[in-house]
């Protein structure tokens, strides 16, 4: 993995454990010790012969794509993803050209520009600067707070920004899985909260609770939409990675377009992990190299997680000097359903790393929203963390995501109470049936490989230790 600052550090600790060799290199030297004595850490940024070698942020793409030419198979960044996420007009301008609607946008080059356009307008607006910017920087505000706030950001301007009209709906994330010439099934949604506090208070911090489920038709008709029409940019891109578009549903059920995570999303990635069963380093590498029929993933249950924090966080520049070192429940290295996130072995022992304050992401599997808000929060309750700090209510507004797909005849989850499987995690195998099946728009109609299945199922067993 090149990795930036450690982020998705947890997807090789789960490949290691299923038997696969892995190493990390991480960008970013603030986070050098984030994993150290979890996973293998790596000096150099070069992957050997035939690494599968992912990258879990953005910012990396053209070595992505230098990767590629020299032969590597390569999942998660490319120029293009750095395109249309690092600079917002770019990504509104590429939703534009394949029919999605944006909001009502404007874009400026200085804060000067923005503030004389924000003297004749009313309602709530959206300051949303380009480059990959701490999430905090985004504020709304009615005009002439908003043009205050524009005057305290001077100091640090950045190089543009857009200014969005607030638009009323229902927001819902949408992802999916593109190889390099077509979407590799399931689809998958988030609904997350990305507020520090409860009640959605305090600064952005990108996700601090969501719900992930994977789609059990293999073209919802809200991809066919959105998601599926940017196929021919990836393909010709040569991007191969998971690709989210965030949408705001109008009073009609439209979808218009707010931006692209082009990427591994946090904690969406947890959560969807937490529903992917077997071999996922097996998977992956069958992805990567344009071979997977489906991803081995449940969709008769959601997932929830939860992000716990601790002080300075969200202000990752003062983890180190506050943080760092700081210990925590040694259960969080251990138990399922937990992902470590910046932390380190020291002494035999799990503490903080000092990256950002970001201690854990803990999950629940089940059919059941409420009960799975009980049990994360109980889970969270359970672990020996000094000051810990994470929502007691997670993703409150779910429910009322569902009643307006429903609503507007979008595809629902397919979530449903079931049996205790007798393995949790069974042996992955390529979906059955004619794989035609799982193509959807954007497929060009390009065969698959046949799969060589793994002889043994893998030791890592990912989902939480609840039965249900």
């Amino acid at each position: 993995m090149y990795s930036d600052t450690g982020d998705g550090a947890f997807v090789m600790r789960r490949l290691q454990k299923e038997g696969h060799r892995v190493k990390m290199y991480t960008h970013d030297k603030t986070a050098k010790d984030v994993y150290r004595g979890l996973v293998p850490l790596s000096y150099s940024p070069s992957p050997a012969k035939g690494d599968v070698v992912l990258f879990d942020m953005v910012k990396h793409g053209a070595k992505a794509d230098a990767f590629r030419r020299s032969g590597f198979k390569v999942v998660g960044a490319s120029k293009f993803a750095d395109a249309i996420e690092i600079n917002r007009p770019a990504g509104a301008d590429v939703m534009r050209k394949i029919g999605i609607r944006v909001p009502e946008t404007e874009v400026f080059k200085t804060l000067s520009a923005g503030q004389k356009f924000l003297e004749k307008q009313e309602g709530t607006w959206y300051y949303k600067p380009s480059g990959n910017l701490h999430c905090a920087t985004t504020y709304n505000a009615e005009p002439k707070m908003l043009s205050r706030y524009l005057e305290w950001t001077k100091p640090h301007p950045p190089e543009q920004f857009e200014l969005q009209k607030k638009m009323e709906g229902t927001e819902i994330s949408l992802e999916g899985w593109f190889d390099g010439s077509r979407w590799v099934w399931p689809f998958n949604s988030t609904v997350e909260d990305k507020k520090l506090m409860a009640g959605d208070l305090g600064p952005r911090t990108g996700c601090m609770a969501n719900i992930v489920w994977a789609y059990e038709d293999s073209r919802p008709t809200l991809a066919l939409k959105t998601l599926t029409r940017l196929a021919p940019f990836l393909e010709a891109a040569g991007h191969v990675g998971p690709i989210d578009i965030n949408i705001m549903l109008d009073k009609e059920g439209t979808p218009y377009g707010l931006e692209w995570t082009p990427r591994f999303g946090y904690d969406a990635l947890q959560a969807l992990c937490l529903l992917l069963q077997g071999d996922l380093g097996y998977q992956l590498a069958r992805f990567a190299s344009g071979q997977l029929e489906g991803f081995d993933v449940r969709t008769d249950a959601y997932a929830l997680t939860i992000n716990v924090s601790v002080p300075p966080y969200p202000n990752h520049e003062y983890a180190e000097r506050e943080a760092k070192g700081l210990p925590v429940d040694p259960r969080l290295v251990t138990d399922a359903g937990v992902y470590p996130r910046d932390l380190m072995i020291q002494d035999g022992k799990p503490v903080v790393a000092g990256a950002d304050g970001s201690v854990a992401t803990i999950g629940a599997v089940g059919p059941d929203a409420a009960l799975l808000r009980s049990e994360v929060r109980e889970k969270a309750s359970k672990y020996a963390i000094p000051m810990a700090q994470y929502r007691i209510d997670p993703v409150s507004r779910f429910e009322n995501v569902l009643t307006a797909l429903e609503s507007f005849s979008y595809d629902m989850p397919a979530v449903r109470t079931i049996d205790t499987p007798e393995r949790p995690m069974p042996r992955y195998e390529e979906p059955r049936g004619n794989p035609a099946s799982r193509m959807v728009a954007g497929d060009n109609d390009k065969p698959r490989a046949s799969a060589v299945l793994p002889s043994s199922p893998p030791v890592m067993q990912d989902s939480p230790t609840a039965s249900i």
